[in-house]
């Protein structure tokens, strides 16, 4: 009887190592960040990246704390200043652009100016994200924040179904953000 208890459980426990060593063994090796417009990229926090356009740009790169371009979290917010947050795919990442010259940024110029307040503006734009990424990013990025205005502009790469084969519909390829005061 103990024997027959113990085969199952014996096989079980193999499959849960074996589980354990490939995804120790799995680690994608380390990707140099140049502009491709169909690149597949995880915005990593504190990414501070420069590449050359074709054209022979610069273009700047550089992510908040949470993965998202903007101001740092602990900047001094003026009162009054709206905060303002885009999330979608490679129409609002910009990633080829200098954050100046981003959809984000001169959408949120436009509307500081039209309605005489400052804003900050955070680009949580990322390459082929379809809209359960831009949910999961608001639930774990975006929040915090409490925007007052969130612009999400998804629907292409939902059609597509991404463009990178470890994609995750659910959202659960972003990275957890940091702990919240």
């Amino acid at each position: 009887m103990r024997r027959a208890a113990r085969a199952p459980t014996a096989g079980l426990l193999l499959l849960a190592l074996a589980e354990g060593a490939a995804r120790l063994l799995h680690q994608p090796p380390p990707v140099r960040r140049v502009y491709d417009p169909f690149a597949f990229r995880i915005p990593e926090p504190d990414l501070d990246d420069s590449f050359r356009t074709p054209a022979g740009e610069t273009v700047r790169v550089r992510l908040n704390e949470l993965g998202l371009r903007g101001p740092r979290l602990a900047e001094p917010v003026a009162p009054g200043t709206l905060t303002l947050v885009f999330l979608g795919g490679s129409a609002v990442e910009n990633y080829g652009w200098n954050e100046a010259d981003t959809f984000p940024v001169l959408a949120g110029a436009e509307l500081a100016r039209r309605l005489g307040r400052p804003a900050r503006v955070f680009n949580g734009g990322m390459s082929g994200a379809v809209s359960a990424t831009s949910l999961a990013r608001l639930q774990h990025q975006v929040l915090d924040l409490r925007p007052d205005l969130v612009v999400v502009m998804d629907g292409i790469n939902d059609l597509l179904g991404g463009f990178h084969p470890g994609y995750r519909p659910d959202g659960r390829h972003l990275r957890p953000p940091p702990v919240a005061g």
